[in-house]
């Protein structure tokens, strides 16, 4: 099993907001997807660059998914739709191992 979590900006690239709807939008096919989905609004995350010059804050959503499978060609395909969908670089996505404990 495991825990797809996906980091949208609420922000596009020239600073144009994001709406909800697309937010919602993409919880919704997830959740058509993977039977469920959930998302949170996180305020501002802060980003260091490598060299340490240059710190830079964003605005982030976050949309969770659970698959038993990890199907990784879909989900860089899906990544390149959403970081042209955001008019971002790059999304980030975190993909996390999980197991499912069996009540006794």
């Amino acid at each position: 099993m495991y825990t797809i979590e996906i980091f949208l900006p609420l922000e596009t690239s020239e600073r144009k907001p994001v709406t909800h709807l697309s937010i919602e939008k993409i919880a919704a096919v997830l959740a058509e997807k993977f039977g469920g989905s959930s998302s949170l609004t996180i305020g501002r995350l802060t980003k260091d660059w490598k060299d340490g010059h240059a710190v830079w804050a964003d605005q982030v959503a976050t949309i969770k998914v659970m698959a038993a499978k990890l199907d990784v060609d879909w989900w860089c395909e899906y990544r390149g739709q959403l970081a042209a969908e955001f008019d971002d670089e790059e999304i980030a996505i975190r993909i996390s191992c999980c197991q499912r404990r069996k009540r006794n």
